[in-house]
């Protein structure tokens, strides 16, 4: 857990941590795609909120254990209808406020574990 610390870097420098199970880099200083976390395939924390990183949403969807993500005040863009069909079942928690997500229709895709979906300051279309 770095969050909240001046940490620095690039977020595609964790992609060898393919093991990796808990990461908290929010509101910090990390930059980067998060396309260069798709071979870390365990995790299931993963918070990034306020941070500086960028790219689209289905990366999530080569994260088969994700239980948890928080990806507010990012600018993550993508659609949630664009998320592989039957990725991300153990998906419970979904933060997305204040992102560059589109919001096309509900449900988006099929996540059966979800309990909270956070879309607030989105483009629902």
């Amino acid at each position: 857990d770095l969050s909240q610390t001046q940490v620095i870097g690039n977020i595609a420098e964790l992609s060898k941590l393919k093991i990796l199970q808990h990461l908290d880099l929010s509101q910090t200083l990390v930059v980067g795609d998060v396309l260069g976390l798709c071979n870390v395939t365990e995790l299931e924390d993963l918070f990034l909120a306020q941070s500086r990183v960028h790219g689209n949403l289905n990366v999530i969807s080569s994260m088969p254990e994700l239980e948890k993500a928080d990806l507010s005040g990012t600018v993550v863009s993508g659609n949630l209808k664009d998320l592989e069909w039957g990725c991300c079942k153990k998906l419970r928690e979904l933060q997305l406020g204040d992102t560059q997500l589109q919001i096309s229709a509900f449900p988006p895709v099929e996540l059966p574990a979800l309990q909270s979906l956070n879309v607030s300051g989105c483009n629902l279309n």
